[in-house]
């Protein structure tokens, strides 16, 4: 319902200006000329002579919203704001009020974990636990490994929250009694899985301490606790905490309807999710750290540091004309380095704003019985795993394909084989099935009944 003030407002056909603007009436408002669908920047004047700045859009419940930008700006920084936000709303953010406050959140988080990060440095001035972690952490930074935060965010809930007095403890006086102590109540409490999480991490913790002492490549910090035992070494794997995934990839049919879904979206969501499925569902944190520079002709190559690698395994995959299209699409007003993009480059594609579109199809292809239940985007990853093995193509080449189980000796030091035929062949299949002429997709009896 509109405020008495918004039905006062004048409507305005021509550019804001400093001008127009300073002759506005208290109440009144007035909006830059925009086209349908990005978005308008509008001012207003407040009681005193202020004028507000605001950015107009239409959310996804068709309700008008009015985004404050601030008071006190410029015209030309309050234009410039608006025409961040209008990029933003363009690229997909269509609840921008809402996207907005999720960042403010982080923003938060982030302030109160570099605090509490700060409290935590305190601790490591003494060879303590929590200390330890804190070292490991590092390490695991300085190694580019994805999983620092997690482990970081993991210890400060569950060690060093949870049993400060533990985590003061010097490390070389911790006991196996103390780990049990430690990880014990949250298998109490059914956390069976992050109680193995912290077990790993603090047995991890204490290992790499101990090898520090005779690696003159570890970090200084690790060395310096000068540990000669691992009290975790001995604590039991917590029985039930790795539990398979036991969904059910998706059938070949639903496939084909994923890829007819994702093919009807707007730009540039639509080619983004092409693009993952054309490059056989590689893992989206891994796809958003590619650069213009990891193209090179008709291939590209990410960069895989999961498991125990020192530095990154190369992942070079060639591309189809279907993908090179795709990337042409997202690139197409270059504004950054990044491949997979929804912002022209500026950066990768978010876990977020990914996650909603693929729960948002999930959902519609449940509705209409195209599937039996929601999905996301790591299911279409085993999902092409599962219809290549149907389609014949061998271990070796899925393996090599989506990057996984190549950390044997064999692998490492003897088979020196590209497989680049292979991965091609592979994605061709996967194009093919995924693509076919006169395929069949109808949805199951069993299906149309959900």
């Amino acid at each position: 319902m509109s405020t008495e003030s918004e039905k006062m407002a004048t409507p305005r056909h021509a550019l804001l200006t400093p001008k127009s603007i300073a002759a506005l009436r208290r109440g009144e408002s007035a909006s830059d000329p925009a086209p349908r669908g990005e978005g308008v920047l509008q001012a207003r004047k407040l009681a005193g002579g202020k004028v507000a700045f605001y950015f107009r859009y239409c959310a996804p419940n068709g309700e008008r919203v009015r985004h404050k930008i601030g008071t006190g700006l410029t015209l030309k920084d309050a234009r410039a704001d608006a025409a961040n936000l209008s990029r933003r709303y363009q690229a997909g953010d269509q609840d921008l009020r809402a996207a907005i406050a999720e960042e403010e959140a982080k923003a938060t988080r982030a302030r109160e974990a570099q605090e509490r990060a700060a409290e935590i440095r305190e601790q490591s001035k003494k060879a303590t636990l929590s200390a330890l972690m804190l070292a490991y952490v590092a390490q695991l930074r300085a190694l580019g490994k994805n999983s620092a935060n997690k482990v970081m965010a993991c210890c400060d809930r569950h060690l060093i929250r949870a049993h400060p007095r533990l985590a003061s403890k010097a490390a070389d006086e911790v006991t196996i009694d103390d780990a049990i102590a430690i990880v014990g109540p949250l298998v109490d409490a059914g956390k069976r899985r992050e109680a193995a999480k912290l077990r790993s991490y603090m047995r991890a913790a204490f290992a790499a301490a101990i090898r520090a002492r005779n690696s003159a490549d570890a970090a200084p910090a690790l060395r310096a606790f000068k540990l000669c035992s691992n009290p975790v070494r001995d604590l039991e794997a917590i029985q039930g905490a790795n539990v398979p995934d036991s969904r059910a990839p998706l059938s070949l049919s639903a496939l084909r309807f994923y890829w007819r879904r994702i093919s009807e979206l707007s730009e540039p969501m639509r080619s983004a999710l092409r693009l993952h499925l054309l490059l056989g569902g590689q893992r989206p944190t891994q796809l958003a750290r590619v650069t213009v520079a990891d193209i090179d002709g008709d291939t590209i190559t990410l960069r895989d540091p999961k498991g125990r690698r020192t530095s990154p395994r190369l992942h070079v995959l060639p591309l189809l004309p279907d993908a090179v299209e795709a990337i042409a699409t997202l690139r197409s007003a270059p504004t950054g380095p990044y491949v997979w993009t929804l912002d022209g480059g500026l950066s990768g594609v978010r876990d977020g704003a990914l996650s909603k579109v693929v729960a948002a199809i999930a959902s519609a292809m449940v509705t209409t019985g195209e599937v039996a239940a929601p999905f996301t985007i790591k299911l279409i990853r085993s999902t092409v795993e599962t219809r290549l093995a149907e389609a014949k193509v061998s271990s070796d080449a899925r393996a090599h394909l989506q990057s996984h189980g190549l950390g044997g000796l064999q692998v490492r030091h003897y088979d020196r084989h590209g497989y680049m035929p292979e991965k091609l062949a592979a994605l061709k299949a996967l194009r093919d099935l995924i693509t076919a002429e006169g395929a069949t997709v109808t949805p199951s009896k069993r299906n149309r009944q959900i």
